[in-house]
């Protein structure tokens, strides 16, 4: 058989349900550990990069993209793809400025210049570009 609650039951009910939640939801201080949140929110952008030859593997150079933020903190990246998984924009943008300024220098060669040319197709795409106009009698192999 059913029983019914009144409002005042039903009410005092919810209030110690309520008080039972706040009692596992409370936020307990540690005194010990001092966490600064600043530095949680800290994001370092990228100040340099360069191409690295890390040595060769059955007559194949193993070559590496090395990423330097402000902090002087390094990443190593075999692949541009490996960089977009990792990276976002803002770092993107970064290494975009710090690229074209080196290319400006002087002529990109080798693995420098793949890393000018794929952030050069997502920065600055042209409908002119070989890159763009023969895409469709390019055929995907992997």
């Amino acid at each position: 058989m059913f029983r019914f609650e009144s409002n005042e039951e039903a009410a005092a009910d919810y209030e110690q349900e309520k008080e039972e939640l706040r009692m596992w939801l409370a936020v307990v201080p540690d005194e010990d550990e001092t966490v600064d949140p600043e530095i949680l929110f800290v994001k370092y952008p990228i100040v340099d990069w360069e191409s690295q030859n890390l040595g060769s593997v059955d007559m194949e150079d193993i070559r590496v993209y090395k990423i330097i933020r402000a902090d002087r903190n390094t990443s190593y990246h075999k692949t541009f793809s490996s960089m977009l998984r990792k990276f976002d924009r803002q770092d993107f943008m970064d290494l975009h400025r710090l690229v074209i300024k080196r290319v400006e220098d002087n002529t990109p060669k080798g693995y420098n210049l793949l890393l000018w040319g794929d952030l050069k197709v997502m920065f600055e795409p042209n409908a002119e570009d070989e890159i763009w106009s023969n895409q469709q009698d390019w055929t995907l192999i992997s």
